[in-house]
């Protein structure tokens, strides 16, 4: 399953202690990288993304860290994705615009990383707005 910018996943995270499953934002399917989605303010930068609107991939009010981007390898993705309730869907158009804002300032962030990310918001925004146009009489 090709994933999209903005789509959120639940994977397993060896970087938390205890490691244990959680939810990322993809940023860049290709090259596997991910923001972790935190329910706990953590790490600056972030971005609070709210459970209104996000009812389908959050539980709760959370929190995108800025502070890296994480890059998985294909086939722990994929390995994760063959259990259907791991795929949680894409966050809100509204959020998705307010990530790309964000990232954009995030300087804790390369440049190509910038760069990257905002070009794939942006593509999966316009795709969804091409889809559903496609769709209406």
């Amino acid at each position: 399953m090709a994933l999209r910018a903005g789509d959120v996943v639940r994977l397993f995270d060896n970087l938390t202690d205890p490691p244990k499953s959680k939810r990322f934002v993809c940023v860049d399917w290709k090259e596997g990288w991910f923001l972790r989605i935190d329910s706990k303010l953590l790490w600056p930068p972030h971005l609070s993304l709210p459970l209104k609107g996000n009812e389908g991939c959050l539980d709760h009010d959370s929190f995108v860290e800025l502070n890296t981007v994480l890059e998985f390898d294909d086939s722990v993705v994929d390995e994760s994705l063959k259990v259907p309730a791991n795929f949680l869907g894409p966050i809100a158009d509204c959020d998705r615009q307010r990530l790309y804002d964000a990232v954009q300032s995030a300087v804790t962030l390369t440049p190509e990383q910038r760069n990257t990310i905002c070009a794939n918001l942006l593509a999966a925004g316009s795709s969804e707005t091409d889809s559903s146009q496609s769709q209406q009489p």
